[in-house]
């Protein structure tokens, strides 16, 4: 606390405001994040699909999850599909294998 009073005594409300943290730079710069929506809203595609679009056409490599957690921070949402679910086969326990 007695940073923030040093800080506040000395610029005011300037002091307080944030300076800049160390660490990595964002791997999706503002102008990424809106090609994936506007491909996102053109095509129905899977994140997967979009990473590898984006490092085709863009030069970016990212992971599967950081294009989702940009597309989430847009409100884009990836549901699956009733007729997805009603045709994935699923193991019955108790009754024999069919050969």
């Amino acid at each position: 606390m007695a940073c923030h009073r040093d800080a506040w005594l000395v610029r005011g409300f300037a002091g307080l405001r944030d300076l800049p943290r160390s660490g990595a730079p964002r791997k999706l710069s503002e102008t990424h994040r809106q090609v994936l929506c506007a491909w996102a809203q053109d095509e129905a595609y899977t994140a997967p699909q979009l990473r590898s679009r984006l490092s085709e056409e863009q030069g970016v490599q990212v992971s599967v999850w950081l294009v989702q957690s940009a597309l989430k921070e847009q409100g884009y949402v990836w549901k699956r599909t009733r007729h997805s679910l009603k045709n994935e086969t699923k193991p019955n326990f108790g009754e024999p294998r069919q050969k």
